[in-house]
């Protein structure tokens, strides 16, 4: 006989998963606002694809959609009264090309200055605007891009120490600038095609970005680059990020007809996979009676130890465009998950927010009823060194939660010193020993290495994680250390 679907339950599933959805795409205006309002520190370029005339006026609309990017913006720090001359950066990049836009605010613009013409003349003693490049694929110099109201151009190399400054070289790129009744603009385009950016790959560029007012900056230059940019100061390089080309939306459905000799057609299988990812930052997916026969089989291993294997998943849903879960205790473990009627997963960073989280309903099968599986994992970054995140996992099954939490940080206390600890709490069957704890010390030098840990798992633990998770079952208490010091010999010619 024909094997058709179960239409009742796979409907109410599709319209609950479709339902999630729809509520996650009507709110993602606030999550992009959140994220646009924190681009700024993360990566404050905008990619376009409509053509940007390099006249220098900032007229087009794409440059009126464009983050601003003062986060870039280096500020020279012996300015007298800097209210005086607010400045508004925004960037843009396209296939081929990165556009810097200034907006240069002069509460006397009568006092421009612009007399510099001659090119890879020094523009220090005119009104001017620099860019400082650094790329990924040439770490041993900066690539230095200045430009005044008069359109002089200078280009150069420089080492990042600052001690070597090649005004020889000679980039493509071109600029533009004009006089406005508050002060100047000014456009300035890069060829990436010299930094060996591709469409299709995504890119991070250091960059960092300068306005020079002669009139209210030092002319006390104790260096070749005072007073554009002092190498010495740190953050003075940011990262921006160049992301590749993307489809906000994708499509793919199947469908499997069943049928045998005098018999009607039936419809056997169908489903379809779909992605939507409205921002760099931002992802969704969403799997309705996804065909996992297809997918290839796990590789046998054979167990000869009292725990069990830890196996990796290969289903798509699972696997693919999804941040690696903890290695060390596992709250979320697919392999638990049989056959479902569908699933919705997401994953977005906002700023130093990054969040992620993934959910599905299993299918009935025999006398195992259906069930719902999820996890969610928040990470934020509070200070350069210093991050915490919040894990939790569940599984729901007869109006029943199993599952488990965890909070975690991680602190660099210096460059050779890092600290992490994680807590865990389960739930479920057992309410009593049910805890779990972990704490890492690092200590790092290039010739020497001290790792010391602490694990400690209470005995009812993973009975309860395990409904989600991977925990081995293994109650126990360890302190590990790893300790390395390298020796280095000398051997002299004869």
């Amino acid at each position: 006989m024909v094997s058709y679907l179960n239409a009742k339950p796979i409907k109410t599933i599709i319209k609950l998963l479709v339902l999630s959805w729809f509520i996650l795409l009507l709110n993602f205006p606030l999550i992009s606002q959140a994220i646009d309002s924190e681009g700024e520190i993360e990566s404050p370029v905008l990619k376009i694809t409509e053509p940007i005339t390099l006249d220098g006026k900032l007229e087009e609309f794409v440059w009126k959609n464009a983050p601003e990017a003062k986060s870039l913006l280096y500020r020279q720090s012996e300015r007298t009264d800097p209210s005086q001359v607010e400045t508004s950066v925004k960037i843009l990049y396209d296939a081929s090309n990165m556009y810097i836009g200034f907006s240069c605010f002069d509460s006397n613009p009568s006092l421009i200055r612009g007399e510099m013409t001659i090119r890879d003349g020094d523009l220090r003693t005119d009104d001017s605007v620099y860019v400082l490049l650094e790329t990924m694929y040439d770490r041993k110099y900066y690539y230095l891009f200045g430009t005044n109201i008069r359109g002089a151009r200078l280009d150069a190399k420089i080492s990042p120490d600052g001690s070597i400054i090649d005004p020889k070289w000679e980039g493509a790129w071109n600029s533009a600038a004009t006089l406005t009744d508050s002060g100047w603009t000014v456009e300035i385009s890069i060829d990436l095609k010299e930094f060996k950016y591709e469409e299709d790959v995504n890119k991070s560029m250091g960059i960092s970005i300068s306005r020079v007012v002669p009139r209210l900056d030092t002319l006390l230059w104790s260096g070749p680059l005072d007073p554009i940019f002092n190498l010495d100061e740190p953050q003075l390089i940011k990262r921006i990020d160049l992301i590749a080309r993307r489809q906000a939306w994708s499509l793919n459905a199947y469908v499997l007809p069943g049928f045998k000799t005098d018999e009607k057609v039936g419809l056997k299988g169908g489903g379809l996979d779909t992605t939507y990812s409205p921002h760099k930052n931002f992802s969704s997916s969403l799997t309705v009676n996804p065909d996992f026969a297809t997918v290839e089989p796990i590789d046998e291993k054979i167990n000869l130890t009292m725990f069990e294997l830890n196996l990796q998943d290969k289903r798509p849903f699972f696997f693919r465009d999804t941040h690696p879960f903890d290695p060390n205790l596992s709250l979320f473990y697919p392999r638990r998950i049989d056959n479902i009627y569908g699933g919705l997963k997401f994953q977005g960073k906002s700023g130093g927010l990054e969040f992620s989280g993934i959910t599905t309903q299993t299918k009935k099968e025999s006398e195992i009823p259906s069930a719902n599986f999820s996890y969610l994992k928040m990470n934020a970054q509070l200070i350069k060194s210093f991050s915490i995140s919040i894990t939790a996992s569940n599984k729901l099954l007869d109006n029943q939660n199993k599952g488990g939490a965890a909070v975690s940080m991680n602190w660099n206390l210096t460059r050779q010193i890092k600290l992490a600890g994680q807590f865990f709490l389960s739930y479920g069957d057992f309410s009593e020993d049910n805890t779990a704890s972990l704490i890492k010390l690092h200590f790092d030098l290039p010739a020497f290495y001290l790792h010391l840990g602490l694990k400690r798992i209470e005995e009812h633990f993973w009975e309860n994680a395990n409904q989600v998770g991977y925990i081995l079952d293994d109650d126990r208490q360890e302190i590990e250390v790893s300790l390395n010091k390298l020796f280095s010999f000398n051997h002299l010619g004869m």
